[in-house]
């Protein structure tokens, strides 16, 4: 098992201007600069924020007058830092009512109450110990290593029994065909199984059938499917719909070519009337042949 520590690696009280009132560090001395910069990028109009990466997750809780941040291990839940931060801000925002510098902003900006304030921290941050996510990633990732492994060892185990059950099992039956056992007395060597009822011989029936429908759908292929033309009985009902659907369809068929030609004709019978008139009003120049 890994090591288990204390997951806040960092926690501080800041007001809007960044002025940090007092702070908990608990990981490397580089954390102070890395909140710092993070507090300076938060987007506006929020109230909490937080941002997983590299296995830390910053959390933020913003008021209309300080800012509370943490930084925590990964191997805590988002939710747990939250549960922190607001442990924090009751016992920050308690602690300066009685000391009588809640709303004094100018005094709170230039003091420091670093010095009697980090025993609260470290004691809040105190029930958060657990194991780290660098840790319990290392740990899963020699678990997947190990885990073939494991597996082909169980399986070459599984293959060994199987292969000795079997060959007892042969060895008794051919003892008790030939009649050297005694009279009919079951073999100490033979294994006491069940017949039709036994999860091997449904396997291997399984893989005969699976076999067999194989084979057959093989040669059902080789020979073009020639099997699955079924003949159809004229009396069944269904061959009987599928018959009239199919001389129904066939009359729609004929319907729209006989439109079809009409159409045609009638059209030629217009064209050829049209140029007819046409040579008429010509040769008549107009209407004067009716004069």
């Amino acid at each position: 098992m890994g090591s288990h520590v204390n997951l806040i690696l960092y926690a501080s009280v800041c007001t809007k201007s960044f002025h940090t009132i007092s702070e908990y560090l608990n990981g490397d001395k580089d954390l102070p600069r890395i909140a710092l910069k993070c507090l300076r990028m938060l987007p506006p109009h929020h109230s909490r924020f937080s941002h997983t990466s590299n296995r830390r997750i910053f959390a933020c809780i913003l008021t209309e007058q300080f800012l509370f941040c943490t930084i925590a291990d990964e191997g805590l839940k988002r939710s747990q830092v939250m549960a922190f931060l607001e442990q924090v801000q009751q016992e920050f925002m308690s602690y300066i009512k009685a000391a009588g510098l809640f709303g004094d902003q100018r005094k709170l900006e230039r003091i420091s109450l670093n010095s009697k304030f980090k025993p609260v921290f470290r004691r809040l941050a105190n029930p958060y110990i657990g194991m780290p996510q660098k840790e319990k990633d290392r740990i899963a990732e020699e678990a997947e290593k190990n885990q073939p492994h494991a597996n082909g060892e169980s399986d070459l185990e599984a293959g060994t029994a199987c292969s000795t059950y079997y060959d007892n099992y042969d060895n008794s039956a051919s003892i008790g065909a030939d009649g050297s056992s005694g009279s009919g007395s079951r073999s100490p060597s033979r294994p006491l199984i069940g017949h039709s009822n036994s999860t091997k011989y449904k396997q291997k029936k399984h893989k005969e059938e699976t076999s067999n429908a194989s084979e057959k759908l093989e040669d059902v292929k080789s020979r073009g499917f020639e099997r699955l033309d079924i003949e159809r009985d004229p009396n069944d009902p269904q061959t009987q719909r599928f018959g009239s659907s199919k001389s129904f369809r066939g009359q729609q068929t004929a319907q729209r070519l006989w439109r079809r030609s009409v159409i045609i004709v009638l059209s030629l019978d217009f064209l050829v009337c049209l140029v007819l008139f046409i040579i008429w009003l010509g040769i008549c120049r107009g209407f004067k042949c009716l004069q």
